[in-house]
């Protein structure tokens, strides 16, 4: 007979302060799966997904890979021979250029060059570049301040790429307005381009989407380097093949939708977001980050979001870097997440990190005495080898609507208090063969590793009260971990490479030994 997971460990009454600790033996089998483990998870971490899936999301190549080198190379960045043109409120005045046409408060570039704004504009530009034209073109900003209360303030309708370079030390602002326009004719963006586009420089670019988003590429768009403040009525910055953010680039973005989104929805190798480098920091009414893959290799991301901090439709990817989720409903989600190192430090209303979406069909884990929910396992994971890893949640704290696959790093959860909620949640495998995990919160729903290291379960009856610091305490006196919780706390679970499967550990809660534990 097969019991559920909570009861695999035997609970033994501790008088002197409430505690139920938690022992069970540990076999030669056991033992030997703890040696093999990291293997093991490194396999299933690169193993293609569960069948529901529809794309392997480990797969290395993708169709924007190779668009995404193409993308932004060193020379787009200088500037020859340049076109000046002056804005002068409704006016514009240029020297003679072949690719260059002026209509009143429209300037508009039919031939790839350089060009170079300064002044201000109620108008915008339009670059229409025929196809047989392959060159590039770039838009200087040089204290340039443009709006269009008719339309976008600059329009791409067609040309091989486009880089608005903002001029060192520079302030430009651009802006889309509400005035004249209905439903058919509102812009989509304030910067609108149907091309790749490219954001660089080392001045600041100010964009205002007063009707729907404040920058928006039908095709691919990377920012290399300048600082990029967007504030948008729907959503703030959208690159639909791909939105790329690189070294030296300060992006704020402040939106009613999402903050940052790439949402090709024909192809699921594309719709990406990466965050290579920077200081990323993103306020949004719905998500933070909205794509089909997501990845962060490097820089500093802060994210508010009144929905998801981050949502991967198929895969998200944390190697390096820090991000920070402040406020959530869900802090990240995804249906293969992946986290390799950095720091990741989120806070949730709901569950902190959710492996789910994609073709997830049910919710909730297996759970304890009066819990319940699907134990279906999809083939989403969740695959932590390295970082810190801190959750925050309100809901469940790690929720795997398919397996958790530990090696590495250190995951501290701070977990629910409400009992229809636990730290941890898994339908499927749940092993932790390397790293620390230390996870609390109610014991309604508690549940611990399948397989692995050793790992011990303790529960307090009467629950610790929010800032009480417990402690795993080896014979010798070594502290195996450490944990204090912002809240109430009913039930710990820790399994780390320094406890020994067998071994005694007392249980230390603010100085005084509240009982002793054996790993398992």
């Amino acid at each position: 007979m097969t019991l559920p997971r909570l009861h695999q460990i035997v609970l033994t009454l501790v008088a002197t302060a409430g505690l139920a600790a938690g022992c069970s033996s540990a076999t030669d089998s056991d033992t030997s799966t703890a040696s093999t483990a990291a293997s093991a998870v490194t396999a299933a971490a690169v193993a293609t997904p569960g069948s529901d899936l529809p794309v392997d999301t480990t797969s290395d190549e993708s169709n924007a890979a190779g668009e995404i080198d193409d993308h932004d190379k060193d020379e787009d960045h200088v500037v020859d021979d340049v076109t000046t043109i002056a804005l002068d409120g409704g006016s514009v005045s240029s020297g003679s250029a072949d690719g260059l046409s002026i209509d009143g408060s429209t300037v508009t570039i039919t031939a790839s060059g350089a060009y170079e704004f300064s002044g201000s504009l109620a108008g915008s530009i339009v670059v229409a570049v025929p196809e047989e034209d392959e060159g590039l073109v770039q838009l200087v900003l040089n204290e340039a301040s443009i709006t269009n209360d008719t339309g976008a303030a600059i329009l791409v309708e067609n040309a091989e790429e486009v880089v608005v370079i903002v001029a060192d030390g520079t302030t430009n602002t651009l802006a889309d307005g509400a005035a004249g326009t209905t439903e058919e004719t509102a812009p989509d963006a304030a910067i609108e381009s149907s091309s790749d586009l490219t954001i660089t420089g080392e001045g600041t670019l100010e964009v205002t989407g007063n009707v729907n988003d404040a920058i928006s590429s039908s095709d691919g768009l990377v920012i290399s380097g300048a600082t990029v403040i967007a504030t948008a009525i729907d959503d703030g910055i959208r690159g639909k093949d791909y939105l790329v953010i690189k070294e030296g680039s300060t992006v704020t973005v402040e939106a009613g939708g999402d903050a940052l989104t790439s949402d090709n929805e024909d192809d699921t190798t594309l719709g990406v977001v990466e965050i290579r480098s920077g200081a990323v920091a993103l306020t949004a009414e719905s998500d933070g980050i909205d794509a089909n893959h997501i990845t962060i290799t490097g820089g500093e991301t802060s994210i508010a979001a009144g929905d998801d901090g981050i949502h991967g439709e198929l895969a998200i990817t944390i190697d390096d870097g820090s991000v920070t989720v402040t406020e959530s409903s869900e802090a990240i989600e995804g249906a293969i997440i992946t986290i390799n190192g950095g720091s990741v430090d989120v806070t949730s209303s709901d569950d902190g990190i959710n492996v789910s979406g994609a073709a997830n069909s049910s919710g909730g884990g297996r759970g304890g005495p009066g819990g319940g929910g699907s134990t279906v396992d999809n083939g989403q994971q969740l695959v932590i080898t390295g970082g810190t890893v801190t959750v925050n949640a309100g809901g469940d704290g790690l929720d795997a609507n398919g397996s958790i696959l530990i090696s590495g790093g250190t995951t501290t959860v701070y977990g629910p208090t409400e009992q229809m909620n636990g730290a941890l949640d898994v339908d499927g495998t749940f092993e932790v063969s390397g790293g620390v995990l230390v996870a609390g919160g109610s014991s309604g729903m508690a549940e611990s590793p399948d397989s692995g290291q050793a790992v011990i379960s303790a529960t307090w009856n009467s629950g610790l009260a929010a800032g009480s610091t417990v402690e795993v305490v080896a014979a010798d006196g070594t502290v195996v971990a450490r944990y204090t919780s912002p809240k109430a706390t009913q039930t710990l679970v820790v399994s780390a490479p320094a406890l020994v499967a067998g071994e005694s550990y007392d249980i230390v809660v603010d100085g005084a030994t509240a009982g002793s534990v054996t790993a398992g």
